[in-house]
């Protein structure tokens, strides 16, 4: 469905859904990179692919208080 259309799909969306402008070179290296790997295209969409699982994990999760250690063992890997 995007395929062929990189730069019409991504040039707009980058035009109407970021938070902050981007320059074009910018957009143009990036749906570039995009247009010119098919498997680079198809998983940047898995992130919205994998959403709703991804909903439905941070709800269980976030019933239940994460240990003292695993916040730590979190810390720990953040120094590295």
């Amino acid at each position: 469905m995007v395929s062929g259309r990189e730069h019409l799909y991504f040039g707009h969306q980058f035009a109407t859904r970021s938070a902050k402008a981007l320059p074009d070179y910018a957009v143009q290296y990036y749906v570039d990179i995009l247009a010119a790997d098919p498997e680079a295209l198809r998983s940047s969409f898995e992130f919205y692919r994998a959403l709703d699982t991804t909903i439905e994990q941070n709800l269980r999760r976030r019933t239940r208080r994460l240990s003292r250690s695993r916040c730590l063992a979190g810390l720990e890997w953040t120094r590295r």
